[in-house]
């Protein structure tokens, strides 16, 4: 059940509140990858991207995709999915970016004063009308430049804002390093460099990974415990309104009542972070086996990859 309820949260909220990002030019090898799917595809102009899509650029490739009249550019050797996160406890949209960059300009977002996000293995950026480059690098470190707007980069735990002509970075399992003025990078090069810097540290990266996955598993197990306790309070107070009703008083039974719809909603709310958390999850372990298949599925990896399965398994 925790399953079927996690993932009609998350398509309710994907197909009810975002339009779909648009496949609008692309270049050279670029290809597209449907939910459920195992095939690799050709796009066209126009295409719709729904969550779950994941769209891949090979080398001296890239990709360009229209969300609402804003532009997101997927630079070559890049792999991306679409899917929905939270911002600010509000629903928004979301670009997986499981390596490579992508360069944002998000003019219309801030006119409709709305939310996007970026995740990647080691950090999510919240957006609200900027332009912005972020990259990941092979080797989970994750690379902000900011040239107009704010951008909110968050680690493990803390979180810093970007402002214009600034610039941080998160390394695997750590907080985003101090805010410094950018300097400008031949990204190529510093994708390059990350991944030689994976190059034997497969293990740490994937251990890493499953620490990721541990922690949301154990947050979402606290969202679930406060979801209960927060919907049997509402039915504790609805039943005390009702036996106001009863009593022909009127101001207590709204009193009630009030407190009651609080509590339902946020119940429904650590119900949607819930949802939210467990799709992060899912972004972990595609991480994983992507690491483990790429490097040959080493059984020095295998029960790593496999303990990061196991909770995958509880939520999908």
């Amino acid at each position: 059940m925790k399953k079927l309820i996690i993932l009609i949260l998350v398509l309710f909220a994907s197909a009810d509140i975002f339009s779909a990002p648009v496949m609008k030019i692309f270049s050279g090898d670029v290809t597209v990858k449907s939910p459920g799917s195992s095939d690799w595809k050709k796009p066209f102009s126009g295409m719709t991207l729904n969550d779950g899509y994941q769209i891949k650029t090979g080398r001296a490739a890239y990709a360009a995709i229209d969300l609402g009249g804003d532009e997101i550019r997927i630079s070559q050797n890049s792999l991306v999915e679409i899917t929905t996160d939270m911002v600010d406890d509000q629903p928004s949209g979301f670009l997986s970016l499981f390596v490579g960059r992508l360069s944002l300009k998000m003019d219309k977002l801030k006119k409709n004063n709305q939310n996007y996000g970026i995740r990647t293995p080691t950090a999510v950026a919240a957006i609200r009308g900027t332009e912005f480059d972020i990259a990941a690098g092979a080797d989970g470190t994750t690379l902000v430049q900011v040239k107009e707007g704010t951008v909110s980069l968050t680690g493990v735990k803390n979180t810093v804002m970007i402002g214009p002509d600034q610039e941080s970075s998160v390394k695997i399992g750590k907080d985003p390093e101090k805010v410094k003025t950018f300097k400008p990078r031949e990204w190529d090069a510093w994708l390059a460099e990350s991944e030689k810097n994976l190059k034997g540290n497969e293990l740490k990266f994937m251990k890493m990974l499953l620490e990721n996955a541990k922690r949301l598993d154990s947050e979402i197990a606290g969202m679930e415990k406060q979801q209960a306790v927060l919907s049997a309070e509402a039915v504790n107070f609805k039943n005390k309104a009702e036996e106001f009703k009863k009593a022909d008083d009127d101001v207590n039974w709204e009193v009630n009542m009030r407190i009651s719809r609080d509590r339902l909603r946020k119940a429904s709310l650590f119900g949607k972070k819930s949802s939210y958390q467990a799709s992060r999850i899912d972004f972990m372990k595609k991480n994983a086996e992507r690491i483990y298949l790429e490097t040959g599925k080493p059984e020095s990896m295998l029960a790593v990859y496999k303990k990061i399965e196991n909770i995958h398994s509880k939520y999908y």
